[in-house]
């Protein structure tokens, strides 16, 4: 069954200890980084389907907290303000506890790659099989 409105820290069966994360504002896109639980980390799946992260609250007061969509032309999942987002699949994303996170218009899913040994990246490709955990969540 779908997670619907809850907000948590995400993180991916295939590497301990790092969340997903805004990173840098600048850069608009998200990232793998070690998990603190705060602010760039919080994560709202929403009942529209909507993967909020940033700060809890509205978007409107917290232009911070940005969307995370598939804009088809990049591998690397985009932080953008939802509102401003035309295609309203390529924000819209399907994900259950132990279980993808798969972009309803594309198709593609928010996985990790090995980047051998400089890390991990967090990428969206055709579904491997990769898992997503909530660490905590707030009904």
């Amino acid at each position: 069954m779908p997670i619907k409105n809850q907000t948590m820290t995400q993180k991916n069966n295939k590497i301990k200890d790092v969340c997903l994360d805004q990173g840098p504002q600048e850069n608009h896109t998200a990232i793998l980084y070690p998990c603190h639980g705060w602010g760039p980390q919080l994560a709202r799946y929403t009942k529209e389907g909507y993967l909020h992260l940033g700060a809890l609250g509205t978007t409107i007061l917290l232009p911070d907290t940005r969307c995370l969509v598939d804009n088809v032309k990049s591998k690397l999942p985009q932080l953008l303000d939802c509102e401003k987002v035309k295609s309203s699949l390529h924000k819209r994303w399907n994900f259950i506890q132990h279980g993808a996170i798969l972009n309803k218009g594309t198709g593609r899913c928010l996985e990790v790659e090995n980047k051998g040994t400089s890390g991990m990246d967090l990428i969206l490709r055709s579904c491997t099989g990769q898992r997503w955990t909530i660490k905590h969540f707030i009904k």
